[in-house]
């Protein structure tokens, strides 16, 4: 499916619940705000208490630094509860729309198609974008603003910092875009196996009795294996593809990280850093790749969805 294909059908589906959309959204945005504030409330109190601050102020920092995470955290589990409600109802409208399809197809696609293999079709295949529903695009825009904060943070800090980490920030988007459709086909042979397995199923406890009259348990469990073996085989093939994303940007973002560190002290013991910023700046470089990671969550989704 294309992107153009992909928008239509997110547009079709969430258009009627569209003020729940935007709760999440804001939701989402409020979330990535209190994310970016916390490592400063850190910084401060870590170059307070080392200068000998007053007390007053730690406390007060401390104080505004748990009530920030109490919200935070009620934000997040808001938002996982809109989430699932805006997928579920979604999926659900598609899934009587997919059923309704299929009843007005003519008796010979119903002759050809097994009723297990429908059920996983209507059924399976539709939960398997659940999450592309419910929160591809949200997450993809509000990991991207998480990124590009990150990175205008630090490059307050020191501009060359932000700079190479922006550059580390950018090759893993582009390797993203580049492995974006490297596992659908591997994904779309792991829902057909799925499909072809219930259908086999259905198909032999429905014949049951006529298997065990003539004798064919033992070519019905040989069929059984054959059919499970080559399932095995798509979905250890779809899971380490789309895995592949995963492997490669981490090990980016290793390397971005450690180089963030050492300019980091290279800074602190020539003076242009507190310890503060040390932490601020190595707290940031940790955090890039989380918007990194639920980007590649939702790639996973994008492939599933399309395959």
């Amino acid at each position: 499916m294309s992107i153009r294909g992909n928008t239509s059908l997110l547009t079709r589906y969430l258009r009627p619940r569209a003020g729940r959309f935007a709760a999440l959204c804001a939701l989402l945005l409020g979330g990535t705000a209190l994310s970016l504030v916390g490592p400063q409330i850190i910084r401060y109190f870590i170059d307070t208490a080392k200068s000998g601050g007053p007390v007053q102020n730690l406390l007060l920092a401390g104080a505004v630094y748990l009530g920030g995470g109490l919200l935070r955290q009620i934000v997040t589990t808001v938002g996982h509860y809109v989430t699932e409600d805006v997928g579920w109802r979604a999926t659900n409208d598609m899934r009587r729309d997919l059923a309704g399809h299929c009843l007005r197809l003519d008796m010979g696609f119903h002759n050809e198609t097994t009723p297990g293999a429908m059920i996983e079709r209507v059924d399976g295949d539709v939960t398997a974008i659940a999450g592309f529903f419910s929160q591809f695009t949200i997450r993809v825009v509000g990991s991207g603003l998480l990124l590009i904060g990150q990175l205008a943070l630090i490059a307050r800090e020191d501009w060359r910092l932000g700079l190479g980490l922006a550059v580390f920030a950018g090759a893993a988007v582009l390797l993203m875009l580049r492995l974006r459709h490297f596992a659908v086909p591997a994904f779309k042979a792991e829902r057909e196996g799925f499909s072809e397995l219930f259908g086999l199923v259905e198909e032999r406890l429905g014949g049951i009795e006529d298997i065990r009259t003539n004798g064919g348990v033992a070519y019905a469990m040989n069929r059984m294996h054959a059919v499970n073996r080559k399932l095995f085989g798509s979905v250890k093939k779809a899971e380490m593809r789309g895995h592949t994303m995963g492997v490669a940007t981490d090990s980016l973002f290793t390397l971005s990280t450690a180089s963030a560190l050492a300019v980091s002290v290279l800074l602190y013991r020539s003076g242009a850093f507190t310890i503060g910023t040390v932490y601020l700046v190595l707290h940031y470089a940790t955090m890039l790749r989380y918007p990194l990671r639920d980007l590649i969550w939702q790639m996973e989704d994008f492939q599933k969805a399309t395959a």
